[in-house]
């Protein structure tokens, strides 16, 4: 059997930056830290998606992670504004994890 070692992954998430955009500032703490134990250098996060594409122009992420359902605009909005808008076709190789809470209650 197959088995990946936490220091496998730190290796490749090392330098790595990752977008939390999620409207729940609890959610958004717990995967922060996360990502930040997991080797990640730097974690920003924004409350919607209109601020997670402005956040996204200025610190460039390697991976964003996008909650489906938000005020302002939601996480499938925010994914192909920032899918279509990249500049270069190497931008839009950016990794995009989009989910929904299965309750409201951590």
């Amino acid at each position: 059997m197959n088995t990946v070692k936490k220091t496998d992954i730190q290796k490749r998430t090392l330098g790595r930056t990752v977008l939390v955009v999620d409207d729940n500032p609890t959610i958004r703490k717990m995967l922060s830290t996360a990502f930040l134990s997991d080797g990640f250098q730097t974690c920003a996060e924004a409350q919607n998606g209109k601020v997670g594409i402005e956040i996204a122009k200025q610190v460039k992420p390697d991976v964003i992670i996008l909650d489906l359902a938000m005020p302002v605009m939601n996480g499938l909005e925010a994914a192909r504004t920032l899918h279509c808008g990249a500049p270069h076709p190497s931008d839009r190789n950016l990794a995009f994890l989009r989910w929904i809470a299965a309750c409201n209650t951590l």
